[in-house]
């Protein structure tokens, strides 16, 4: 399955990026995730551990907005397969809970740091 979507060029490529279903192919190249310049958010990945190790997706602001984003979501989804683009999903939690509660949805997640994307990548793979 081929997915168009508008991503941004990455750093050093010269052709628009294209989802397989298994990664993102730019001309010969297959990459499992997209990876960008972190620019001036000040974010890192170091921020992403300490959340994850004191609050990981146990939080309560964490489960409630991550509830109220699934609810919207399953309120308006109109077909029976989804694409849903997580923009900012860190460690995944909310694309497990898409999966769990939306199985026939591609989740596809996104971040501005790629610590975390690198460890969905390979939880994925040992999945697979």
């Amino acid at each position: 399955m081929t997915i168009t979507y508008p991503w941004p060029l990455p750093p050093g490529f010269f052709e628009k990026p294209m989802w397989t279903g298994r990664g993102f192919r730019l001309g010969d190249v297959l990459l499992p995730v997209l990876s960008y310049e972190v620019g001036r958010s000040g974010w890192t990945d170091e921020l992403t551990r300490f959340h994850e190790e004191t609050a990981g997706d146990d939080h309560f602001i964490d489960r409630g907005s991550h509830q109220h984003a699934i609810e919207q979501i399953c309120r308006h989804v109109r077909v029976d397969s989804p694409i849903i683009l997580d923009v900012g999903c860190s460690s995944g939690f909310m694309l497990r809970l898409l999966r769990e509660r939306l199985p026939h949805a591609l989740a596809i997640g996104s971040d501005f740091v790629r610590g975390a994307l690198d460890q969905l990548v390979l939880k994925r793979e040992q999945c697979l």
